[in-house]
């Protein structure tokens, strides 16, 4: 019986904790439980793991926090209230700066950038969605920048011997760059999408036929892979 009673006054603490403002859930819990969990996964990779394994524990740490914070945010009414949108900006630089130069001076360039980027997307596309504008440059511009940005990583990635890792990062800086405009400038026109699709299938069959041509077949796959999901992005309207 005092079993029964115990399971039965833990349920009530748990519905009181996750339900309130009549019977609502409450949003602002997801980034906590993420931080605990977060805080798990980095800090058994810190203690236990090599130099190259702390970045990446570090990396899918910070992702699994930002994807429970992700979940608070989209089901809050008003999630700038709890979670300021500059000053998680600029959180999220300075972290990217620190795990940047550490993964650098462990020699692991392509790697340091991969989860540079993990810190500090994330936070930016949220202060783009939410922050006041503090960008200089147009939303135009900005894309521009970021695909310069984009090809370097890549380029990278290809010099370290870290190809598709340097061309995942560089995937996913230009969607973030894409995203960004949607924000700020609004949708491409027809007329761009349509190029940007013709052009990134093709590529996508020359990054194939030029992967074998050059005896790197795994890194042309990889490549095309990359080039018909970026077209695919495009296709879809964004």
């Amino acid at each position: 019986m005092g079993l029964a009673l115990g399971r039965n006054a833990f349920a009530r603490l748990a519905r009181t904790t996750a339900m309130s403002r009549r019977g609502q859930p409450v949003p602002e819990a997801a980034p906590l439980v993420g931080l605990v969990l977060a805080f798990g996964i980095a800090g058994f990779g810190v203690l236990f793991g090599a130099a190259a394994t702390r970045l990446a524990a570090v990396a899918l740490a910070l992702a699994v926090w930002y994807g429970f914070t992700a979940a608070g945010v989209v089901r809050s009414p008003n999630p700038t209230a709890a979670i300021p949108p500059t000053p998680v900006l600029v959180a999220g630089a300075i972290v990217a700066v620190a795990l940047a130069s550490y993964g650098l001076f462990v020699g692991s360039p392509s790697l340091a950038v991969a989860v540079a980027a993990v810190a500090v997307v994330p936070p930016a596309l949220y202060h783009a969605r939410y922050g006041d504008p503090v960008n200089p440059l147009t939303p135009g511009l900005t894309v521009v920048a970021i695909g310069v940005v984009a090809v370097a990583v890549a380029a990278l990635g290809l010099f370290t011997g870290e190809g598709p890792l340097g061309l995942a990062t560089a995937v996913s800086l230009l969607l973030a760059g894409f995203d960004y405009r949607r924000q700020r400038g609004g949708s491409l026109s027809t007329r761009v999408r349509t190029r940007a699709v013709v052009g990134l299938f093709g590529g996508s069959v020359l990054s194939v036929l030029g992967g074998i041509a050059a005896g790197r077949p795994t890194l042309g796959l990889v490549a095309g892979g990359v080039c018909l999901a970026l077209g695919a992005f495009f296709a879809v309207g964004r």
